[in-house]
């Protein structure tokens, strides 16, 4: 839970005086319905132009086989704030490029007057995440990761830098802490699944490549920094935790920049620091059954992550039934306990890994475990459509199904 998360102003949310969250009542197990019962309509449900979402952020799922995600994320939109006129103090500055093969958005709320230095310290952020992409890309011949690959049941440890070091170590620690609902090996039976097709890969391919995945196989030494995969044909993958990192880090060289406001969409991994224009940042989600509608917005401010794991994405249907991008280490296919999962954290790695972790555990498992973990809030569209939430997650508005 969040509770000891400052999350300053946001929504229905009071703080102490000590700064603490005032845990409002939970909502889970509700359908979006019934709490558009308690709730204002929400009513912005088009996206909105480039014009109108200057200075705030979009958030795209990246969709594309090719690019160091292989996991979509669930479309997130930065809404308009209703702010009062003010003098102006600040001048967004905002910059969207293509990276990972997907696009990826940093806004700046820079105090008037810096804005080039703004630019100065978003030319910085990119170059950064170029650095760190060539390191953990498994789409890199070069990258640290293939490397790793490309050594598997040779015997032969493989040296790798310090960040890649840390984000596969992380990952280990999330797949025990999800009980490797979370499992960066499942590289070899990713391969198999082609959502563009619309297949379904062959039992026996997968029951063969399902024996190559297991977290706890991957041999780390801290001291010599080395990685090793014991077995011919293993493979990780970090697209489901390396864009979170890439998140924080971009987040820090801002900070060290002198920028305390700022707003960073990493392929659809948000982390929100400080306010925009002394209020903070709302974050729709997009609804997992409406295309390009919104099922609530969350009000984020002060270095929290919102990351959000959906099966609308990529998939095919066939049969009755949705085969989705999001697979269950255990079987090799599609978990189906949820639509969505969206996952709020100081830590947007956790967050990143978090919610692909939660969605194959399934609702009941998902939400004990995420109401454990003192960082973290969570919310969960469950394979009907209703809506769960950890204590401490709010919602600021809810738009019903209909």
């Amino acid at each position: 839970m969040l509770g000891a998360l400052p999350k300053t102003g946001v929504g229905r949310l009071e703080q102490s005086s000590a700064g603490r969250l005032m845990k409002p009542r939970s909502m889970g197990g509700t359908t979006p319905a019934e709490l558009a019962g308690f709730r204002r309509p929400f009513s912005t449900a088009r996206r909105p132009t480039p014009e109108e979402a200057a200075g705030l952020t979009r958030d795209e799922a990246y969709a594309d086989t090719k690019g160091m995600k292989t996991t979509n994320r669930l479309a997130l939109l930065c809404l308009a704030l209703a702010v009062p006129v003010l003098p102006v103090q600040a001048e967004m500055v905002r910059d969207e490029r293509v990276k990972m093969a997907a696009p990826m958005s940093i806004a700046i709320d820079a105090p008037v007057g810096r804005e080039k230095e703004a630019q100065v310290a978003i030319d910085a952020a990119y170059a950064e995440v170029d650095r760190l992409v060539a390191l953990i890309s498994e789409w890199i011949p070069e990258s640290d990761v293939s490397r790793v690959n490309a050594a598997a049941g040779s015997g032969v440890p493989v040296r790798v830098a310090p960040e890649t070091y840390t984000v596969i170590k992380a990952a280990v620690d999330i797949g025990a802490l999800t009980e490797g609902a979370f499992d960066i090996t499942f590289l070899p039976v990713g391969r198999l699944w082609n959502f563009m097709r619309r297949v379904r890969p062959d039992s026996e391919a997968l029951t063969q490549a399902r024996k190559l995945v297991d977290y706890r196989r991957i041999a780390l030494d801290p001291v010599a920094r080395t990685v090793a995969l014991p077995d011919s044909g293993m493979g990780i993958g970090l697209g489901g935790i390396g864009q979170g990192y890439i998140g924080d880090q971009v987040a820090r060289l801002i900070r060290e920049r002198g920028f305390k406001d700022f707003v960073i969409d990493v392929s659809g991994d948000l982390r929100v620091d400080g306010l925009v224009r002394g209020r903070p940042w709302r974050v729709g989600i997009q609804h997992p059954r409406l295309s390009g509608k919104t099922l609530a917005t969350v009000p984020i401010a002060n270095g929290l992550s919102v990351v959000t794991a959906g099966d609308y994405e990529r998939y095919f249907d066939l049969e009755g039934r949705r085969y989705h991008h999001i697979i269950d280490p255990a079987t090799g296919y599609p978990a189906d306990g949820c639509q969505s999962v969206t996952v709020v954290s100081r830590d947007t790695m956790l967050a990143d890994a978090l919610d692909t972790g939660l969605f194959v555990m399934g609702p009941v498992r998902a939400l004990a475990l995420a109401e454990r973990l003192p960082e973290v809030e969570a919310m969960i569209v469950d394979a009907q459509g209703r809506v769960h939430t950890t204590s401490g997650f709010q919602l600021d508005e809810i738009k019903p199904a209909d």
